[in-house]
């Protein structure tokens, strides 16, 4: 092909594009009847709008969308040519304490003020030129609860949102949770107030164990006041000044029964005290040297934490 023949084949087809482009017109801002854009001037500068763009509009009170809340940008125009049309239906049920968000032309969904509860459907739908029933907004409410082996105050016939009671637990019964004031919600008591027998299943000790712990676990769960001894593993020592914990009603005590113990015993070059103590998660030592080392870079200030001391003691040469 020569460079004639090209050059005629190239602007035949470059006049082919022209005239495409030309029949292809973009969209003008659109005029709803009866509705607009959403967020219109915001969106306004991005007009004349090209092939295939889509736009969210709304209706006015006694018109809704069809199909649905979109339109769109064709070589034709906008699409669809009416988007809103007349409700069959008139304006949904008025519902007290309530909001209505409008979801298409023929539904309509509720929502209750804080804090009443809805009861019945949420949404609305009209059918047949009637809107099927609307849900009622009431105000939460809670029965007397029920506590075998407790007992709670006040004591009412009837409780409103957030009111609160406190309860308790007759001989041999305790509380489940560890502050006995519960409050009425949408979902009723919360915590659920009730009274457990046997408060203490099998205690899981961290770094330590029971004494004859196979034995003992036969007998678990245990009623409050039970005890058991334990010992701590080794770099550990036991909490407090008693050897055993005890089942409360709330669970067992002490919560961390065995704790890091932290000593200098193997720390090189350190200067030894007849006081040597050993230190307890939580606690901080100073680190004594013997003459001509130091702790790096002046350090001597260490603390026992669960993983051990930090930072390590160390005693170092001083150089000259």
């Amino acid at each position: 092909m020569g460079w004639s023949s090209m050059l005629l084949l190239g602007n035949v087809l470059l006049t082919l594009w022209l005239s495409i482009v030309k029949e292809v017109k973009p969209c003008d801002y659109p005029q709803i009847k009866n509705g607009g854009l959403v967020s219109a001037a915001i969106h306004k500068h991005s007009f004349p709008a090209q092939l295939g763009k889509r736009s969210i509009i709304y209706c006015n009170r006694g018109f809704g969308p069809f199909p649905m809340n979109v339109i769109y940008c064709t070589q034709q125009g906008w699409e669809p040519k009416v988007p809103c049309r007349t409700n069959s239906c008139m304006d949904p049920p008025h519902v007290e304490n309530a909001t209505i968000t409008w979801l298409s032309g023929e539904t309509v969904r509720y929502e209750c003020n804080k804090p009443l509860k809805i009861f019945g459907e949420v949404e609305v739908i009209c059918q047949n030129g009637t809107w099927t029933e609307p849900p009622r907004c009431k105000e939460t409410t809670c029965k007397p609860p029920s506590i075998p082996n407790g007992f709670y105050f006040p004591q009412k016939t009837e409780y409103k949102t957030d009111d609160a009671i406190i309860y308790d637990c007759k001989v041999g019964s305790y509380p489940a949770t560890k502050i006995p004031l519960v409050k009425c919600t949408s979902d009723g008591w919360i915590p659920a107030p009730r009274c457990n027998s046997e408060p203490c299943d099998f205690p899981q000790i961290k770094n330590g164990r029971l004494y004859d712990e196979n034995y003992l676990r036969q007998l678990l769960p245990v009623p409050a006041g039970k005890w058991f001894f334990y010992h701590c593993n080794s770099g550990y020592k036991i909490s407090s000044d008693k050897r055993s914990i005890i089942c409360t009603g709330q669970g067992w005590e002490p919560q961390v029964p065995c704790v890091r113990e932290c000593n200098f015993h193997n720390v090189e070059n350190r200067k030894s005290l007849l006081w040597d103590l050993s230190y307890t998660e939580g606690q901080s030592a100073k680190v004594n040297c013997q003459p001509g080392y130091s702790p790096p870079n002046g350090q001597d200030i260490v603390t026992c934490t669960e993983n051990g001391w930090s930072p390590q003691p160390k005693c170092i040469r001083v150089s000259k």
